[in-house]
């Protein structure tokens, strides 16, 4: 895991298995590959940052795309949170708690024509506890966008096919295994 300065804040970046992340800007992306996923990891002051995703997803450019804008528009919010909490806590003389944010996407099938990931996220804001949950992002593999939630009207015949195919041969061994 390369650990290095962002920028002059002091921020730190994490990038498990590259060699450099570019040192102008804390949330400046990392290039990924098609054999290896991608995980950014910021520390400082102000809060803790992360958000990875695997490699299958690193594999569909367009998805790396838009996963990386997902990031860095993650990232802005928190910057901008942040500043602002900091700036109230010391004008109403309370101490300020770094704030966090994370988001961890996992591959959770990779089919002929869709990627499918879950996306466990965590963040605090300063109260008694964060919040945590999932999120899920079918991603077309020919269409190179992601599916509308829930909307598997969009997915072609032959796919739907493809799909019941996979279910049904897990449910069929999971069943026979007395996992069902």
């Amino acid at each position: 895991c390369n650990t290095m300065p962002a920028d002059n804040s002091g921020d730190k970046v994490e990038n498990p298995d590259r060699s450099s992340i570019p040192s102008t800007s804390a949330s400046a992306s990392a290039s990924s590959s098609s054999t290896e996923g991608d995980a950014v990891a910021i520390a400082n002051d102000d809060f803790e940052f992360k958000y990875s995703w695997p490699a299958a997803a690193a594999s569909q450019p367009a998805l790396v795309s838009y996963l990386t804008k997902e990031r860095e528009k993650t990232l802005a919010e928190l910057k901008t949170q942040t500043t602002t909490a900091k700036s109230e806590a010391k004008k109403n003389g309370f101490p300020y708690r770094v704030y966090a944010e994370s988001m961890e996407w996992k591959s959770v099938a990779d089919l002929p024509g869709f990627l499918s990931l879950s996306g466990e996220w965590y963040n605090y804001t300063g109260g008694a506890h964060g919040m945590s949950g999932v999120n899920s992002l079918v991603w077309d593999k020919t269409a190179q966008k992601p599916l509308d939630g829930m909307n598997y009207s969009q997915i072609n015949p032959p796919s739907i096919k493809l799909l019941n195919r996979h279910f049904a041969t897990s449910w069929t061994t999971s069943a026979a295994s007395g996992a069902a």
